[in-house]
This record gives C-alpha cells, structure tokens and sequence, in this order.
C-alpha cells in the first residue's frame, strides 16, 4: 500500500486563482447538479471565476489545499455572520473540491 503525499494547506497566492476557480467550479457542477438549474451549472465559467478571484485576491482569508504542487482545494474564511459570538470566533466555508484527484482525508500540513 502506498500513502498519499501529504496535503499541504497554505495562504492563497495571485498565482492560485486559475487553479482555485477550477475547485470552486466544478465543485458547484458537482456539488448542485440536480439541485439546481443545469442550465446555470453549465453556464459557470472558470475564466469568468478566475478574473474575479483576481479582483477579490487579498480582501479576505484564502486558503488551499495542495498537494504534489497542485491546487486540489481551497477555503476562505472571516468574521461570523452570527451576531451572537463572541469577536474573534470565525467561520469557514469550504466547498468540497469533489470529483477532482486527490481529493479526500489525508494527513495535514501547514505551512
């Protein structure tokens, strides 16, 4: 049996946006296919997501996952939307990069 390399989480650079737009995409396709209108899924656009990662790059906390040098996840995160925590208590918002390689549980890194 062999392991996996290990899974590399790490702040989201300008470089990443090409790669983060494709997670986000298809994981929507994946993800809402039969929840919402095919039509929509299909009319996303990993161009379109990727020029406005670039606009959006460095207003908020993003992160991806990487592994053997390349972009298989991403996050981001920020302040909670709940008023009722307390400040400093955050959320994360994580699409599931489903149906892309090697994606899954697996041993982390931080760096």
């Amino acid at each position: 049996m062999t392991s996996a390399a290990p899974l590399l989480i790490r702040p989201m650079t300008l470089d990443d946006c090409d790669a983060v737009a494709e997670v986000r995409v298809r994981g929507w396709q994946f993800a809402y296919a039969g929840l919402m209108p095919q039509t929509y899924l299909d009319a996303m656009s990993v161009a379109r997501d990727a020029a406005r990662r670039r606009e959006v790059f460095g207003r908020g906390g993003d992160l991806v996952a990487e592994r053997s040098g390349s972009v298989i996840g991403w996050a981001c995160h920020g302040p909670s939307r709940d008023r009722d925590l307390p400040p400093g208590e955050a959320e994360l918002y994580a699409p599931r990069s489903a149906g892309l390689p090697g994606s899954g549980f697996s041993p982390l890194t931080h760096r």
